[in-house]
């Protein structure tokens, strides 16, 4: 497909090769694009003097939303509303709309609640097992209680006292004139829940920002920009490969903002070839009344490229003296090959 698509001559039309490279600069475009769709074994962010330094997954306007005032925001629906503010990220003007959704906050809600008992609960077991310990000195408590602060999620120790307690240093049943000689100590702890952290962590809910560059409201209202953003879920959806562990998006990390474009140049025609695969397989599909079977083996006319790829890894080339074949290739491989073409074909004849 990246053939097909002439992505190596494009790039080379516009960026000219060295004569020291070996490689020219679409030859590596493409291999970038085959190592983002997962066919090479080592994932982009095994390249650290590449990606370093700048996390991707980071919220640029955290600290924004925590001093975002819901009465500040001004309503469009009976679901949304928004503040508008300006910002100079990254040296760009910028228009920042900050949204509210009251549907996405519910729900987020009821997840930060949950989540805030069984912090609560997990707080509470670590103060039981630290009060069930026994200390051979107060240093020893005390040390071994600093201890319990840093494993505490939600909790602050608003309180403790020490217990001492005695002991016959000899076991078994001690004799009439016998006395307690071996002191130690447990420790009393009096635990609250940082509600603090809970109430900024509902504040955040349901807010969201949207950027542009474009400066002047007349030329793009805030409720056009949401309107656009709502409309985009094709792209999400063309992107949520994303959120899938094997890609380790949130693992990446940028220096510079030019690596960070040049990765989405990546990720952008990864997409593109991706989408463009998935849509010749279901196009010839349909055109042909062909069906591919899917992860339960029900046939479908619209499998997913994710899935086809998935089907394709269990094909194995078995090189011998004077020859080669194919493993575990079969009848299902071949309606693949066949809406895909002729020059699809040719790799496995």
């Amino acid at each position: 497909m990246c053939k097909e698509l002439n992505i190596s001559q494009i790039v080379n039309n516009h960026i000219v090769t060295g004569d020291q490279r070996t490689l020219s600069h679409g030859d590596a475009v493409v291999a970038m694009i085959i190592n983002g769709l997962g066919f090479t074994g080592t994932p982009l962010y095994m390249t650290p003097q590449y990606f370093e330094d700048k996390p991707i997954a980071q919220l640029l306007g955290k600290e924004i939303i925590s001093t975002i005032e819901l009465n500040q925001l001004e309503v469009i629906d009976d679901n949304y509303s928004y503040l508008e503010i300006g910002s100079n990220y990254n040296d760009v003007n910028q228009r920042w709309i900050i949204v509210h959704n009251k549907e996405i906050e519910y729900v987020k809600n009821k997840g930060t609640i949950k989540k805030f008992d069984i912090n609560s609960k997990k707080d509470l077991k670590a103060k039981i097992r630290y009060e069930k310990q026994k200390f051979a000195c107060e240093i020893d408590a005390i040390k071994a209680l600093e201890e319990l602060k840093k494993k505490l999620l939600i909790s602050d120790v608003e309180g403790f006292k020490l217990v001492e307690h005695k002991r016959y240093s000899t076991r078994g049943k001690p004799k009439k004139d016998a006395i307690k000689d071996v002191t130690e100590y447990t420790v009393l702890v009096n635990i609250t829940s940082n509600l603090s952290k809970f109430h900024e962590d509902k504040k955040r809910n349901g807010i969201f920002i949207l950027a542009t560059n474009e400066l002047e409201n007349k030329s793009l209202k805030p409720q056009e920009i949401l309107n656009e953003y709502k409309n985009q879920q094709k792209v999400e959806r063309g992107f949520r490969f994303l959120k899938d562990p094997k890609f380790h998006a949130d693992s990446i990390f940028l220096k510079k903002p030019e690596r960070i474009a040049s990765l989405l140049m990546i990720m952008t025609l990864s997409l593109l070839v991706y989408s463009a695969l998935e849509h010749k397989v279901r196009k010839n599909m349909k055109k042909n009344n062909l069906t591919f079977p899917n992860q339960k083996g029900k046939p479908i006319s619209n499998p997913t490229m994710r899935w086809v790829f998935q089907y394709f890894f269990s094909v194995v080339l078995i090189l011998f003296e004077g020859g080669a074949q194919l493993d575990y290739f079969n009848e299902n491989h071949e309606i693949i090959l066949e809406c895909l073409g002729d020059d699809y074909e040719e790799f496995y004849d």
